[in-house]
């Protein structure tokens, strides 16, 4: 995170010990994992706390964010589309971004690459790889 630019990371499992009751401008939680309301608790009253949970994006309580005193909650869902892939793949190309893999595993071993994911201590993304296909063979020539 701090080749992201993020000035101070706190580890997930012990937030609540290395913060001591600091408040931020500003709060991503990337994991998604976090209720609104501590997400509040984070956040200076004119801060904001951005989040992956979908739950927030749920009407009544992106309003409730909205007319609540304090620090407004926002959620985000990334759509697929097939421009910000191509847009992406040139910033990897060009070297202004970088994906963090962790690990890259053939498909066979995808219930493991899902354990590894839901123990908490992924540290980039696991990539899954295809079995290559067998080149087609031209017939009758």
């Amino acid at each position: 995170m701090r080749g992201l630019g993020a000035h101070e990371v706190v580890d997930r499992n012990l937030w609540r010990e290395s913060l001591g009751g600091r408040r931020f401008d500003l709060v991503f939680d990337a994991s998604g994992k976090l209720p609104a309301r501590v997400l509040r608790s984070l956040v200076r009253r004119e801060g904001t706390a951005v989040t992956v949970n979908p739950g927030t994006d749920n009407p009544i309580i992106a309003a409730r964010s909205r007319l609540l005193p304090g620090a407004a909650v926002r959620g985000f869902l990334v759509r697929p589309s097939g421009g910000d892939l191509v847009l992406l793949r040139g910033w990897i190309e060009e070297g202004s971004l970088r994906p963090v893999i962790q690990e890259v595993l053939p498909i066979q071993e995808l219930e493991r690459a899902h354990r590894v994911s839901e123990g908490g201590q992924v540290r980039g993304k696991l990539v899954l790889t295809l079995p290559s296909a067998p080149q087609a063979t031209q017939h009758g020539a």
